[in-house]
Order: structure tokens, then sequence, then C-alpha cells
């Protein structure tokens, strides 16, 4: 490909130090504080192209998203969902229902905020069982799950002990919901309660009274490091204004579901009884399923959601008999895309969100990645779950100034001491280049974010045509 003879030949030049008498980007970057003191691997084609350390792998972070996407558009289509499903049978005249049987696919968005209220299936449920008259529900309630593997998935090597404490490093599940996270809050000495509803994890409590609160989180584990329970410590000092409140990850979410069913009948004056009998009534079905593959990506590649590219990853194996990881169709799709082995070298992809640390992609194969996934049919589904620039995601207060607002379409990647963006820039003539930023420093992430939105204005600006003035540069 002519673009991968273009960038060794970058490469080369441009990995020596050296900008080029004519380059307008060296007259840029001499004036550009605090660019010397990170660490770079950039990709810029089109106009004036800029080239530095392409073939470093580097840490990604959640540019992996933007792979792990790709793979499922391609390998599990874009109007797949995940399958969830109720029944029971039911007799009108009896006014009761039992035989009640959940059927869920680990589906990571059910009773997550970024795409439904956290009742709102079991709400479906609830107006159809009123819908017929149901005024009792016999149990017990059964919870089959198409994906019990999930459950014994163990926290990925390399991940910090700190994230135990954090819902935007939740594990996959059998069933998950509200993201796999719950808050609960401390009242006093003695007593804490889960102001999520439907939790059952013990929450212990070692205080001492304090004219401050000052309280840590303690997980305690299963053998595959999953969370069941929390001891809570430290002192705390009785106010009516000290109660305290932490969002934390939970698991074991078929228990969860059953608590939240029960409890929903109740609100809605129908009577539960576990062990009542049978009924040989009508089958009721109630359809759950989550909304399309597509409009999943849209929101989480966009709004960088952890757990749900985690769990699609997942979801890529098992329909591809993969064992428990998606990298093997991540590795095959870089490659089909890519075309250039040479590429692949140093590359290492271990999850399908970019949490794992020793996780490594490169500006030249995420470049050539960008340009070739332009040709593939999954495209426009694609592009379409990208941030943009000043409006939406990750970018939307990024990028904002007149040259880049909604022409800038790119996937952010930040953790830890690493910061990124690749994506597209959309030129006045509407054709889409590609470009790839890397970094690593111990500076602030808002320094390095400035530097990399004043890299890409820049690279704006060159590939903008000065013969429309609508497209004119506006100092930022």
């Amino acid at each position: 490909m002519k673009f991968q003879k273009f960038l060794l030949l970058g490469s080369l030049f441009f990995g020596l130090g050296a900008w080029g008498s004519g380059s307008p980007w060296k007259g840029f970057l001499s004036h550009l504080s605090g660019f010397n003191h990170i660490t770079w691997s950039i990709s810029f084609q089109g106009k004036d192209p800029l080239v530095k350390n392409i073939s470093t792998p580097m840490v990604p972070a959640s540019l992996v998203k933007l792979i792990t996407a790709a793979s499922a558009l391609k390998n599990l289509g874009a109007s797949t969902r995940f399958e969830n499903h109720f029944e029971a049978r039911f007799d009108r005249t009896q006014r009761a229902a039992s035989g009640v049987r959940f059927t869920v696919s680990g589906d990571p968005t059910w009773g997550h905020e970024a795409y439904e209220s956290f009742d709102d299936r079991i709400n479906r449920v609830i107006s159809e069982l009123k819908a017929r008259g149901v005024r009792r529900v016999n149990g017990p309630i059964a919870v089959e799950t198409s994906r019990p593997e999930l459950d014994e998935i163990p926290r990925p090597e390399g991940w910090p002990d700190r994230w135990n404490l954090e819902c935007m490093a939740t594990l996959p599940s059998s069933f998950m919901m509200n993201g796999n996270c719950g808050s609960f809050r401390v009242l006093s000495l003695t007593r804490a309660e889960w102001l999520t509803p439907g939790v059952e994890l013990p929450i212990h409590l070692k205080l001492k009274a304090g004219a401050v609160t000052d309280l840590s989180i303690q997980p305690e584990f299963d053998s595959l490091k999953r969370t069941v329970g929390y001891t809570v410590s430290g002192k705390f000092s009785g106010h009516a204004d000290s109660e305290w409140v932490s969002s934390v990850p939970v698991y074991f979410g078929i228990t969860w579901l059953k608590n939240l069913f029960i409890s929903a009948l109740s609100k809605n004056g129908i009577s539960y009884s576990e062990a009542g009998p049978d009924i040989s009534g009508d089958l009721l079905s109630v359809d759950l399923s989550s909304k399309t593959l597509q409009e999943i990506l849209n929101v989480a590649v966009e709004d960088s959601i952890n757990g749900v590219l985690d769990r699609v990853f997942f979801e890529i194996a098992h329909v591809l008999n993969l064992g428990s990881s998606g990298n093997e169709a991540t590795y095959a799709l870089l490659r089909e895309v890519v075309g250039d082995e040479s590429l692949m070298e140093g590359v290492r992809i271990e999850d399908g969100c970019g949490l794992v640390v020793d996780d490594r992609l490169r500006a030249d194969l995420m470049i050539a990645f960008l340009s070739g996934v332009e040709t593939q049919p999954y495209f426009s589904d694609l592009l379409s779950t990208l941030a943009i620039a000043g409006e939406t995601g990750t970018l939307a207060d990024r990028l904002t100034g007149k040259l880049t607002r909604g022409k800038v379409f790119a996937k952010t990647g930040t953790i830890d001491q690493f910061y990124n963006l690749v994506g597209y820039f959309k030129t006045p003539s509407r054709k889409l280049i590609p470009f790839a930023i890397f970094s690593s420093s111990e500076e602030s992430v808002t320094q390095v974010r400035d530097i990399i939105d004043q890299l890409v204005t820049e690279y704006a600006r060159l590939n903008t045509s000065a013969s429309d003035p609508a497209e004119l540069f506006v100092a930022q």
C-alpha cells in the first residue's frame, strides 16, 4: 500500500528527530509549551504529515474499545441483541401466576443508566402481569443464564488493587444489573444500608467515634477475586451531615434480580408466595432483549464504558468458539484490515476495553487500521460510534474551535499516565483523513490533553482549504 511505504520513509526520517526544513510543524512544535517533556508516538497523514515514533508499541487504554467495536460489528452484526425473556403461567379466573422464569444472557445494558432506567425491564413484566389481572404470584422464581461461564472469569492480571473499589472496573457476569455497580451509605457506628435496591452483599462496620468522618473500605473476595462483601473501618462523626456514600462493584446478580422482582411485585399490589401451588393456565411471555448492538456500541464507545465493551469482547469469543477471550478475533480483524503482518509486531490485546496495562498498539498500525476499515461493509456503523469534537461523548468539551468542532471523529484513551487520541479529521471536501496520537507523561492529564488538542487543531488547519472562508483558522 502506498501509505504504508510513506509511513516507513516518514518513520526513518522523523524518527531521527528532524522535521524537515520546509515542514510547518517545525516552528509550531518549537513554540508548543511542554511538548518535549512528553513521550510521543504520532502519525498525522494528509497535507504536511507529522510522523514520530510510529512503530513504538504504546499503552492504548480505551483505544482498544474501537477495535473491539469493529470486531463486534464484523462478527456479531449491528442488529444483534442480548436476548432476555420472562415467562410464567397465569389464570385469569384465579388472578394468579406461577412457573416464573427469567432467561438472561449477561446483558451489560440491563438497568444501566446510559441505556435505560434501573427498573425499566422489570416494570415491563409487571405491566404485563397487571394487564392480565394477576394479583398473586407463586414461586419459586427461576433464573436461567445462557452465559454461566461469565461467572468464572477472574480479575485480569495487572489490575491495580485500587480498582477493586471502582465501578469503572467491574467484571462481566451471567446477569449484569446497573453495570454491576451499587451504592451504600454508612449512617452510624453500627448501621449501613444499600441505596441500590435488591443488593444483599454484607457490609461489616469497624468504626470508632470521631470528630471528623474518615472512613476506608476493604473488599472481601472469593477465589476469583469477585467481591462478596465490604468492610468499612475508620472514624465516623455521627453528625446528621456525616452520612457517607460509596459506589462499589456488586456481583451475584441472579439473587439481585430475584430481589428486585419480588420488591416490584409488592410495590404494585401483587402478593408473592415462595412456594405456592402451580398454575396450569395460559403462557405469558415477555421479550426483555436489549437494544441492538449498534445502539449499544454508539453509547459505549462514544462515552467509553468499560464494562459494556469488555462484555462484548467475551460475546465475540463465545460466538466464534474461542474460549474465554476474544483476543484471537481482535488479532484476526487487525490482520484482515491492515494487511501488513509487520505492523502487528509488539501488538497485544488482552481485553475488550483497554484496562489491562499490558495491552499495546502502535500509531502506524492504527493509521493502517483507520485507513483500511473505510473499505469494510461495517465502516459507517463503526464511524457512528466515535465521539464528535465539541459535540458528543468524551469529546463534548474538547476541540470546540471552529476548525475542529463537528469535524473530528475520534476515540480517546486515558489510563494512569497514558493519554491518547485516534480518529479522523473531515476536510472541507468531506474526505476523512486518519490520525493517531499516543503519549506517556507524568504531566497532568489537563496539560497533556491541551497539547494534544493543540496538535489536532494545527493538523486541522493544515488540512483545511484556505479557499473556503468558512473554514479559515480562528485563533483559539
